[in-house]
């Protein structure tokens, strides 16, 4: 794989008023904003060209990284208005999509292996292979009915006692070029409401059950305790 999508197109409403004037994707992490790590973890895992879903202060995001960071190639996915996690589908040359490639939130943090999520993605012959997570408490989550290597559907904030099991999609994917006969018409969409159930049904959606580290940075003290612990596999500086 040498192609990923990064999503990175909302507004962080939640860590306002921080993100008033900064987007997101450029809010600093131990010295390194948002954005450059995880393009740091998708250097770690071979890419070379990234596409970067983006839209509020879009433009400050492209005069920060320009056409390249650390040797990948960037080209911007600009959404004048949200539209969702799927949409940026429609925005995009398909053609320049025909190996399996990466699709990924930028405002998580994990120690993801994408080698090994590939692994499974090829054995199993899948439309969209998605890195799952175990949390404490699944009341927060789409949580995964899966068995085995398959997902076989989704359970939304369960009580814990009718939560399938504990593990949730943690935004890491890995997608075949297959996907875009499954976008539907309309412009703005949700990849785990209008793609992924059909996928499930269809016996073409995959998991990987990652057990490492993962951290996101919706809130103000989600952020602060990235800030305290995240230190990024693929860092070389001296501590």
């Amino acid at each position: 794989m040498k192609t990923a999508v990064v999503l990175a197109g909302g507004l962080g409403t939640r860590l306002r008023p921080l993100t008033l004037e900064t987007p997101k994707p450029l809010v600093d992490i131990d010295g390194r904003n948002i954005m450059e790590h995880s393009l740091l973890l998708l250097k770690r895992a071979g890419i070379t060209t990234a596409y970067l879903a983006i839209g509020y202060f879009a433009e400050k995001v492209q005069a920060f990284f320009g056409n390249s960071y650390d040797g990948i190639t960037l080209k911007y996915i600009i959404e004048k208005e949200p539209l969702g996690t799927g949409g940026w589908m429609h925005l995009v040359d398909k053609a320049d999509f025909t190996e399996d490639f990466i699709v990924m939130n930028a405002d998580d943090f994990a120690d993801v292996d994408f080698a090994e999520i590939w692994k499974v993605h090829q054995k199993c012959d899948a439309i969209i292979t998605i890195s799952l997570h175990q949390v404490d408490d699944v009341r927060a989550f789409g949580v995964v009915n899966f068995d085995g290597d398959r997902i076989k559907g989704f359970v939304e904030k369960p009580s814990p006692e009718e939560a399938p099991s504990n593990w949730v999609n943690h935004g890491y994917y890995i997608f075949s070029p297959k996907v875009f006969a499954y976008a539907p018409k309309q412009e703005k969409f949700m990849l785990e409401r209008d793609i992924f159930p059909q996928l499930a049904a269809d016996g073409k959606l995959y998991c990987y059950q990652h057990t490492g580290q993962w951290v996101t940075t919706n809130t103000h003290e989600q952020l602060a305790h990235v800030k305290k612990i995240w230190k990024h596999p693929a860092d070389s500086r001296e501590p």
